[in-house]
């Protein structure tokens, strides 16, 4: 695989490997490249669908900070399942709501997702897909509500 070479229409496959910040990208690439093979390669092509739907809600670049890094094995990244991203002008908890107001385009990739990797029927992965969703409603919720040092205005 070559550094320039598509996940998907606008993630690179420098970028899930070494993120979009240009400092030390070319030497993270030299030593996880390696990591973006077989399943992982699959995972995050799965992952890097699911960054194209938020972009279209959101309207704008997503960047990645991190996606497939080496470990202990046990985090989704390092199997290629998961990527950290970032919004330029966005707060995290503004991202959230975005998407939460959109639930209704994001569940059924989740879906689509969930039932691969689990083996789920149609109905149980949407249920788990709805759920997570949920979730984040519920953090974002529960962040503007409870004392936070961050005030409303500045987390969204």
């Amino acid at each position: 695989m070559q550094p320039t070479d598509l996940l998907s229409p606008h993630v690179a496959a420098i970028e899930f490997v070494a993120g979009t910040v240009k400092a030390k990208r070319a030497h993270k690439w030299a030593e996880r490249h390696g990591l973006l093979t077989g399943q992982a390669l699959v995972e995050a092509r799965k992952v890097c669908a699911v960054i194209e739907k938020i972009r279209e809600i959101v309207e704008r670049p997503v960047y990645l900070t991190s996606g497939i890094r080496p470990g202990s094995g046990k985090s989704q990244h390092d199997h290629g399942q998961a990527a950290d991203i970032q919004v330029w002008g966005m707060s995290p908890l503004a991202l959230i709501a975005l998407i939460y107001q959109h639930r209704e385009r994001m569940p059924h990739k989740l879906r689509e997702v969930i039932a691969e990797d689990t083996g789920l029927d149609r109905e149980e992965a949407t249920m788990l897909a709805f759920g997570l969703m949920g979730l984040a409603q519920l953090s974002a919720r529960r962040w503007l509500r409870g004392g936070e040092t961050i005030d409303r205005q500045r987390a969204a």
